[in-house]
């Protein structure tokens, strides 16, 4: 398959240019509306004029409840804690257990008022609601808690904030997007969700730009899509062109490569999917199957346009959302693998 042949030099020269895009947009927090997003779309902006690609920007607005302060006191001793985004402020006094949960995360409860911890890690999940007040503590103090009557003070703050998505095309024909978003949650530097994804993007935009594609690739950078895939879903509301196609990449270059055929928005499948597995038989990169019905992302919008939708992402990826998805996190050989895939996947997929 041409999608095979890959020239050496343009490999190593394409994760030399992508190892300094991504310490340029990825070793800090970019959550949406702060400083460090901004930051990371000029460089993004400044790259795609250095390629002569010319883009459109679309600024939208939504109101959230970011995170300030959170703590927990259980006699004379006080634990830090982060509230999820989206929780309500809220100071209370209770037993756990009786008044207020205690949780692994991914445990469903059915109180307003819950603490929240990684089992699998020592580590403040930075996570996302919708409703009621939930704060992410460290696994090492659930011991010093459990059954104990406690005080929490959980302190947010609702604020309007602007995002931006960047869209931008190479090609001619049909449309279809990839999609993948570049903001994080607070407190986190996302390098692998999803900064490197971003950096993906644009190395196959530069890459495909001297190609002569059967498809129109139209690639798309969200913002906030980490607080509910606003950006995404800004787009899709208004957007007057075809969305039939979608891939959405996110949380790649990390171990475990996955293709999703199930997630929180439904099932994937379609055309893309059996274009994909097809070109993945003979290809020897591994991609797994696999499902979460908890997991949701930038395709999701689409999906419920109706578009076809392929999601590749890292599953499970156990650094989400938390201080350890640094730098660090990235394992450059699957990222050079996913670079060779779907650079040859987009070349080759007009004769699958």
């Amino acid at each position: 398959m041409g999608g095979f042949k890959i020239l050496r030099k343009t490999e190593r020269d394409s994760l030399s240019l992508a190892r300094k895009l991504l310490y340029d947009i990825g070793s800090y927090s970019r959550s949406c509306g702060s400083e460090g997003i901004r930051r990371a779309r000029d460089r993004v902006k400044g790259f795609l004029r250095s390629l002569g690609i010319d883009f459109k920007s679309q600024s939208f607005k939504v109101k959230k409840r970011i995170p300030v302060a959170g703590k927990v006191e259980v006699g004379k001793e006080t634990y830090e804690g982060i509230p999820f985004v989206g929780s309500k402020s809220n100071t209370f006094e209770g037993l756990i257990g009786r008044d207020l949960e205690l949780l692994p995360y991914g445990k469903r409860g059915g109180k307003d008022n819950q603490l929240l911890y990684l089992e699998h890690l020592n580590e403040f999940y930075v996570g996302y609601t919708e409703g009621g007040t939930l704060l992410s503590i460290k696994r090492e103090v659930v011991k010093s808690l459990e059954g104990k009557f406690i005080r929490v003070d959980c302190l947010t703050q609702e604020r309007e904030l602007i995002g931006e998505n960047i869209l931008f095309e190479v090609g001619r024909g049909e449309s279809l997007f990839l999609v993948a978003h570049l903001d994080t949650r607070p407190f986190v530097k996302g390098t692998v969700d999803n900064a490197l994804s971003v950096v993906l993007i644009l190395i196959l935009a530069k890459e495909l730009l001297r190609e002569s594609l059967k498809y129109r690739l139209k690639f798309l950078i969200t913002d906030c899509g980490e607080m509910g895939l606003e950006g995404s879903r800004f787009f899709v509301e208004n957007s007057k062109e075809d969305l039939n196609l979608c891939i959405n990449l996110d949380s790649i270059g990390w171990h475990n490569p996955a293709l999703l055929y199930r997630d929180g928005g439904g099932f994937n499948g379609g055309f893309l999917m059996e274009k994909f597995l097809k070109f993945l038989k003979d290809y020897p990169f591994k991609v797994r199957l696999r499902a979460s019905k908890g997991l949701r992302g930038d395709h999701v919008p689409f999906k419920e346009a109706g578009a076809d939708v392929l999601f590749l992402t890292s599953y499970p990826f156990t650094f989400k959302h938390t201080s350890l998805d640094n730098l660090s996190a990235v394992s450059w050989e699957n990222f050079k693998n996913w670079y060779n895939l779907l650079r040859g996947f987009l070349l080759e997929l007009p004769k699958l």
